[in-house]
């Protein structure tokens, strides 16, 4: 790998870090404070933003970063790219918030905490219009690190001074997403005023035409986030608060570990692509020295999550809870499992250009786990989820090496 590489990789670890670990910090004092009922509410309304960021992003943090990568240095090309998908998020950014309203108004468990998914909501919002696919086209890393680790850094103060009591459950929802607020005005507002775009004209065969090639990403991570979250969408209908809120804690730990895997991808996904654009055994040669290796790390990162869940759960939750404990060694598998999934349908479908391919993976997978959940989950409550997350994320994993090989690419990355 060449040093620009090196330094892309490195800068994104560091963004995961204060994404996903940052956050990890406030949780001991959040169980203290709000209760593990307030706790497993606020970590209820974080888990349905998700499918909102997914929904006001459309695919873009992958689709225009490719863009971007393949035109940068045409300023008019890169401004076809920007213009339409700037109008496109403020569409959606309205559309998630009537969303959100709406699902904590019909669902009657949550109603009387409308106020906590309205604030976690505006997550969705810094999430959704910061342009990372911007940086990342031009791989600008450093951009996106300085700008996370400002946001989640300033949240995390904010929680630990303004928050005291079970009372201010709806004021942590909206300290907790100020961070990114901060985040994406001061994203947009270095990207407006960046040379290397001039805003182009558009109409609507523009925005039809941004949407259709952005659509089957899209669907990919709507359905990879109905794969991982659903079964706790679900299960908060069916599980008492308390449950909920240790369930919620032991997923928060792992997804945080799994999630280590998306700024390796995110920093290799342009360079990748552009090999792909050189030729296909070019870019296979280049992913036979990466991923071989980052998988013997993410199988000894999983295999430490289930010798050290008692400490993780005691450090990150603050006390001592054994139903975490339980629930954090069913998914200890995911960091592995995950990585895979990132490796083969990243690295290989999406960077060739095989969206289509990619799609039909995520959904079929993310539509299978949705049937499962919704007979089990109302049955086996809790641990029927244990057992979903991982079972989902293998089958995902099977699909996606399954169509690499159906595209003449063997599993173990030679041309078949």
């Amino acid at each position: 790998m060449n040093r620009k590489l090196l330094e892309n990789i490195a800068a994104l670890m560091l963004v995961q870090g204060s994404q996903y670990v940052l956050p990890l910090l406030s949780y001991p004092y959040l169980m203290r404070v709000l209760g593990t009922e307030g706790f497993g509410v606020l970590g209820y309304a974080h888990t349905l933003s998700f499918y909102l960021i997914v929904l006001v992003d459309f695919g873009f943090s992958l689709t225009a970063t490719r863009l971007i990568a393949i035109h940068r240095g045409d300023p008019e090309a890169v401004g076809r790219v920007i213009s339409p998908i700037l109008v496109l998020k403020g569409v959606l950014v309205v559309l998630g918030l009537g969303l959100t309203v709406g699902f904590a108004w019909v669902a009657p468990p949550f109603r009387p905490y409308v106020g906590v998914f309205v604030g976690s909501f505006l997550r969705v919002v810094g999430e959704g219009l910061f342009p990372v696919w911007y940086f990342q086209g031009w791989e600008r890393m450093s951009v996106i690190t300085a700008l996370q680790i400002l946001a989640k850094t300033s949240t995390l103060l904010s929680l630990f001074i303004w928050v005291k009591s079970p009372a201010d459950l709806t004021l942590a929802a909206f300290l907790n997403s100020s961070g990114s607020l901060i985040m994406a005005l001061l994203g947009l507002g270095m990207m407006l005023r960046d040379p290397g775009w001039r805003w182009q004209p558009f109409d609507c065969k523009d925005l039809v035409g941004m949407v259709r090639q952005s659509l089957p990403v899209a669907v990919a991570a709507l359905a990879y986030t109905s794969l991982n979250s659903t079964h706790v969408v679900i299960l908060g209908f069916f599980a008492d608060l308390t449950t909920l809120g240790s369930f919620i804690l032991a997923e928060r730990i792992v997804r945080a570990l799994s999630l280590i895997v998306v700024p390796l991808g995110n920093a290799l996904y342009p360079h990748i692509s552009r090999l792909f654009q050189q030729g296909r055994s070019i870019a296979l040669a280049f992913l036979k020295t990466w991923i071989p290796r980052g998988a013997v790390c993410f199988a000894l990162l999983s295999a430490l999550t289930w010798l050290s869940a008692e400490s993780l759960v005691l450090w990150i939750g603050g006390v001592a809870n054994p139903a975490s404990v339980s629930f954090l060694r069913g998914l200890c598998l995911l960091p592995l499992l995950t990585y895979g999934a990132v490796a083969y349908g990243h690295g290989i479908l999406l960077a060739a250009g095989h969206n289509h391919h990619y799609s039909r993976c995520y959904l079929a997978s993310g539509a299978l786990v949705l049937l499962l959940s919704l007979l089990w989950v109302p049955m086996g409550g809790v641990q029927a989820t244990v057992v979903l997350m991982p079972l989902g994320d293998s089958l995902l994993l099977g699909m996606v090496i399954w169509t690499t090989y159906q595209l003449g690419i063997s599993p173990w990355l030679g041309v078949r």
